[in-house]
């Protein structure tokens, strides 16, 4: 404040320290001579200040007011937007503004049945400080919510309902449009889908519905959500530092690109967790925040002309730099993809990036207890010999029963990077360790290649715990942000017998199955490799030695150049116990299986 009445002009008659309009600063260039573009907190004549619970008066001003206010026709803050429309008064507004409202739950005494126009975030909360206040209103610091619901999805509904109740939330459910629906209908030449049509459809009629209501903010959700625990508290800090001139803001996404580059200043680091990014490309819609500057920029590039699916419109909007647009990392807000739940939109469509909350509201309630298609990991490669059909056929098998999708990648391979020879061909491997060696190597590269978040890699001589999809949604909730490697089964029964449980999802740890750190997990028919672990592989194994591939993560286990994780008891075991049945890398040895699953899924289905 001190700068600011140095600089504020002489004819001043009101000062707003605090307001509820995104239109203020928005058009109007800094007031010469009375502002430093270095400054974070500068002067702008008055555009129409809404709101009144903060604002100065000088003397001159008060007697205006007088003669102009004295009888009530309008709201007190309505009257003074007029008079500083017509120019009888002189205004002046500090952008950002220096003080907030601070409701929470509870409502506006002057507008007792209407939510918050707009609330701006405080860089620096005094109330925040004091720890007086800590979460957000019903609409977690946005005006409005809604959800896009079919009106045949009373599942999803009811799981948005329970949401709702536990975290105080005011959901609006906005009928979707279905694919079904007359004008859903598309010419099969356009290459759209109608459910894509009916997607976008439903998103354009919220920007409609925001539009007409004169929301200055709004959060859009689609019903197949899940959110973060304690999304209301990271919320609050989130809305401390976007900044102000945004226009859309992901909550949640499906992409791998996100959170590239710096993150957006916190210079009092409030949110360690999450961080606030320039956005990428922030594919899908499932949860995210349109201002009112968006929606005015929106609409006047969109129409209900549908020319492609509405992610791929606000992507692109995004990366032409035409909408300003932030993403919080990780994501507060994930799709809760699963066999039994697909996507309306893309029923046979794998998701683009798949994350999982730290700590899930549908899982804390009991509401959801399966994993994707894909166990939770952006993909499933399987290793095949391609004269090994018996193997195949098993496989084929327990992904019918277990619902998950793979793609077999044999042995011996085509089209792809390195050949067996052509990767250190003086390598002390004999052939077939060596084969297993560069087929795993070239997976690597596939998931770097395709731009995976993570994929588990099984061999197809295995066997999975039947309950494996619900027991890997709380594997993945308590595994630590930094993996590299995962093993879901190995061959060494000294594994995590001199060492603690890793323990980080505190909400379900009497669970059987623990994390711990690896040590020495020989065997590779079961393990996932994070995107940061397939470069560091990809670099470290370029130039096979005598060591056969499990052995060579090993050493880099105990060298501490990987972060490995295994979990025991594993869910997934060798199928092959006896010489009936030995192993294509080592068919001399026999396998050291000494772990049983709880329940086989090949005994189950045998």
């Amino acid at each position: 404040m001190t700068n600011t009445h140095r600089n504020l002009p002489a004819d001043w008659e009101i000062l707003y320290l605090g307001h509820c309009s995104e239109l203020e600063g928005d058009s109007n260039a800094l007031l010469p001579d009375n502002n430093d573009e270095d400054l974070e907190y500068n002067l702008f004549k008055s555009k129409k200040p809404y709101c009144t619970y903060a604002y100065a008066v000088s003397y001159v001003g008060a007697i205006k007011m007088l003669q102009k206010l004295g009888k009530p026709v309008l709201p007190i803050d309505l009257g003074l937007v007029d008079m500083v429309k017509h120019e009888i008064i002189t205004s002046y507004t500090i952008v950002p503004p220096v003080i907030s409202r601070w409701r929470v739950f509870d409502e506006s005494d002057t507008y007792p049945n209407r939510k918050n126009f707009d609330i701006p975030s405080l860089k620096h909360s005094t109330l925040y400080s004091l720890g007086l206040t800590f979460e957000l209103n019903s609409t977690l610091g946005f005006e409005h919510i809604y959800v896009i619901n079919l009106k045949t999805r009373t599942d999803r509904r009811k799981k948005l309902e329970a949401l709702a109740g536990k975290f105080n939330l005011n959901l609006e459910f906005f009928p979707a449009v279905s694919k079904d629906d007359e004008e859903a209908q598309i010419d099969p030449n356009t290459g759209l889908r109608s459910t894509h049509k009916a997607c976008y459809l439903s998103h354009y009629r919220i920007y409609k519905s925001i539009e007409e209501r004169g929301y200055e903010s709004a959060l859009i959700l689609e019903d197949d959500i899940d959110l973060e625990l304690s999304i209301a508290s990271i919320m609050t800090n989130i809305h401390r530092i976007v900044p102000s001139n945004w226009e859309l803001l992901y909550l949640g996404f499906c992409s791998n690109w996100e959170g590239s580059g710096d993150p957006i200043e916190d210079k009092i680091n409030i949110s360690p967790s999450h961080k606030l990014y320039n956005s990428n490309k922030p594919y899908c819609t499932h949860a995210y925040a349109i201002s009112r500057a968006g929606i005015q920029n929106l609409l006047g590039k969109l129409t209900e002309e549908v020319r492609s699916p509405i992610d791929l419109e606000l992507v692109g909007m995004v990366g032409d730099k035409k909408i300003n647009s932030y993403t919080i990392m990780p994501p507060l807000i994930t799709q809760w993809r699963s066999p039994n739940n697909p996507s309306d939109i893309s029923p046979g469509q794998k998701a683009l990036d798949f994350y999982f909350l730290k700590y899930s509201a549908l899982h804390y309630l009991g509401l959801l207890k399966e994993s994707n298609t894909t166990f939770g990991f952006n993909f499933i490669y399987v290793v095949n010999h391609p004269d090994r059909t018996d193997r195949l056929e098993k496989v084929e098998q327990l992904s019918t029963r277990l619902f998950f999708d793979k793609e077999i990648w044999h042995t011996i391979l085509d089209n792809n990077t390195y050949s067996i020879n052509e990767l250190n061909p003086n390598s002390e491997l004999i052939p077939s360790v060596k084969a297993h060696y560069v087929t795993h190597y070239n997976i690597y590269k596939s998931i770097i290649d395709r731009g995976y978040g993570s994929a588990l890699i099984l061999e197809d001589d295995i066997d999975l715990e039947l309950s494996i999809s619900t027991i890997i949604t709380d594997v993945h909730q308590s595994l630590p942000d930094d993996w590299e490697l995962l093993y879901l089964g190995h061959c060494n029964n000294l594994e995590g017998k001199s060492s603690k449980p890793i323990i980080v999802n505190k909400i379900d740890i009497r669970s059987p199955y623990k994390l711990f750190k690896s040590e020495k997990p020989y065997c590779t028919y079961a393990y996932a490799v994070s995107r940061a672990g397939a470069y560091k592989l990809v670099e470290a194994l370029k130039n096979p030695t005598k060591y056969p591939i499990d052995q060579e993560f090993v050493n880099l286990i105990q060298t501490n150049k990987i972060n490995s994780y295994t979990l025991i008891p594993p869910l997934v075991v060798h199928w092959h116990p006896s010489s009936e049945s030995p192993t294509d890398i080592s068919p001399v040895d026999q396998t050291s299986d000494f772990y049983a699953l709880k329940n086989s899924t090949i005994k189950f289905i045998s």
